[in-house]
């Protein structure tokens, strides 16, 4: 088992390096931290790491506008962490997006609304203190 999260704390550092030359990533970093902010509370704590052995065992970090991918070559998956401090898992696949705890992967036509499957498939990346 790898330090996804000190990966992906170390990608983050790089983008917000970044964003210091780039508006767009600025803005993009400032919208975040808003949605992020509005949401966090209802947002389900998972621990990186965990997910990333799970969903993309063995990946390297890269960067995809203002978020942080993690895709295993060959996988179905890839771990989309925000900058704020979330993240989404994908199933590249179906087009769908994957609850962690229950480990279905919900692509709108199981009759949920999407501000449900949102609450259902965003999850708050834990801090290293709250990390086992």
């Amino acid at each position: 088992m790898g330090d996804s999260k000190l990966r992906y704390q170390r990608s983050l550092m790089v983008q917000k390096h970044d964003a210091e030359y780039s508006n767009y990533l600025a803005r993009k970093f400032r919208s975040a931290k808003k949605r992020y902010k509005e949401h966090k509370d209802e947002m389900r704590p998972v621990d990186l790491n965990e997910v990333i052995d799970k969903y993309a065992p063995g990946s390297t970090p890269y960067f995809k506008s203002y978020k942080i991918d993690f895709h295993t070559e060959g996988s179905d998956y890839v771990v989309s962490c925000d900058s704020s401090g979330y993240l989404r898992i994908l199933n590249i696949k179906t087009n769908g997006f994957v609850d962690y705890y229950t480990g279905k992967t919900l692509t709108g036509q199981e009759g949920f609304t999407k501000a449900e499957i949102n609450k259902m498939t965003h999850f708050r990346i834990k801090r290293r203190e709250e990390m086992k």
